[in-house]
């Protein structure tokens, strides 16, 4: 199997490292459903939930998810947890 269709090496969403627009990072681990379905509500993309065990790498789920980080500070991303 591909390193990258591995979940722990960045192939899957909830499982990655990402990057904030004041160049900081934060790192997401909701292995569990309940903790990816928090985050996906905390950052008002409840449409994410349904997506976490899509095929791997989740390259298309990976870029909304640092888009969406990216646009966002390190205090914002922390205020929404």
């Amino acid at each position: 199997m591909p390193r990258a269709a591995q979940f722990p090496n960045g192939g899957a969403a909830f499982y990655n490292i990402y990057e904030t627009k004041d160049g900081r990072f934060i790192t997401l681990g909701a292995l569990e459903n309940k903790f990816w379905c928090n985050f996906c509500q905390a950052v008002a993309h409840p449409e994410w939930a349904k997506r976490q065990w899509e095929p791997r790498p989740q390259t298309s789920l990976i870029n909304e998810v640092a888009t969406f980080v990216k646009a966002k500070s390190l205090e914002d991303m922390n205020s929404l947890m």
